[in-house]
């Protein structure tokens, strides 16, 4: 089944169905507001919002981070140990025949974790980004009775080689799978000036490139020694390449989310474009030496 959260839309209103996320209103962030959304009358497995979605979140509740230790009340006047502690004092180790887990980071330290207590703070959490789909934008929720069925289309249900009619979607992960092949392979035909780091399997990959520049010295100490080497060729980053569920989505320059269209050709167009959007970044031209630093600063020209 899929966990996409379906989106009515109907007359200028959009309709979140609630189902098994468990959704209130106000743990509900609609295109980054908060406040937005608002209970659907009369049907509690709906959220309504005025206009179009564009992005989803859940508002996370706060969670505990540790601070520090801070020494127990009992322990401040019959011993010398710190009275405040950092969060990395001590480190979790679990040994079957230890009652405390807990092994102070400094190896000559004599305290013990038993004499102090955690000291936490609540963090704000980032927002959950929710999938959706829009699976009508004629069409408001209502109810069906248990009695009645429904019959779907015979064109789709009897005939599936129609498919190609009708209105279809690509998720972010295989969206971003379309893209991160086509890159690489782009790369690896212009090996000489471009790398991929790929990491699929956390949903990322990362263009970097070889810049050929004037000789420049550089120099760094191994031991006593000072190497010195004259570079004509430095690797940067480029271009930073997410699947909308990965965890990178922040530091990433582009990130796939899911298309929707009308039908075949028109989602194919779409993702024809996403993907030359991302190919745009190894095309010729789109990255060289800045004139001014001559090696210590690159230009990336992207024309989508």
């Amino acid at each position: 089944m899929s966990d996409k959260i379906i989106i009515l839309e109907h007359e200028g209103t959009s309709y979140i169905r609630n189902g098994y996320h468990s959704m209130n209103p106000d743990s509900v962030l609609v295109n980054g507001r908060a406040g937005v959304a608002q209970s659907c009358p009369g049907n509690a497995m709906w959220l309504m919002v005025h206009g179009s979605i564009q992005t989803l979140a859940r508002i996370t509740a706060p969670a505990n981070e540790l601070v520090g230790w801070v020494l127990k009340p009992e322990y401040r006047d019959v011993t010398t140990f710190p009275v405040e502690l950092g969060a990395d004092a001590f480190r979790y180790e679990y040994d079957e025949d230890e009652d405390d887990h807990y092994t102070p980071t400094d190896p000559a330290a004599v305290y013990k974790s038993v004499f102090y207590e955690k000291k936490f703070q609540q963090v704000q959490r980032d927002p959950q980004p929710l999938e959706f789909i829009v699976v009508d934008r004629n069409c408001a929720p209502k109810a069906r009775p248990e009695d009645i069925k429904v019959d779907f289309p015979a064109s789709l249900r009897e005939y599936p080689e129609t498919w190609h009619k009708h209105p279809v979607t690509i998720d972010g992960n295989a969206l971003f799978g379309r893209a991160a092949t086509a890159l690489v392979e782009a790369a690896r035909e212009r090996s000489g000036d471009f790398v991929v780091t790929d990491h699929r399997n956390i949903g990322t990959v990362t263009l970097m490139g070889y810049m050929h520049h004037e000789p420049k010295q550089s120099e760094y100490k191994v031991g006593r020694r000072t190497v010195r080497r004259t570079l004509t060729k430095s690797e940067f980053k480029i271009m930073e390449l997410a699947s909308g569920t990965s965890s990178y989505t922040k530091s990433a320059d582009i990130v796939a989310r899911g298309l929707s269209g009308s039908n075949w050709a028109d989602l194919e167009s779409k993702i024809n474009g996403f993907i030359d959007l991302v190919l745009s970044y190894i095309k010729p031209g789109s990255v060289r030496v800045c004139d001014c630093c001559k090696g210590d600063g690159y230009i990336v020209t992207v024309k989508p």
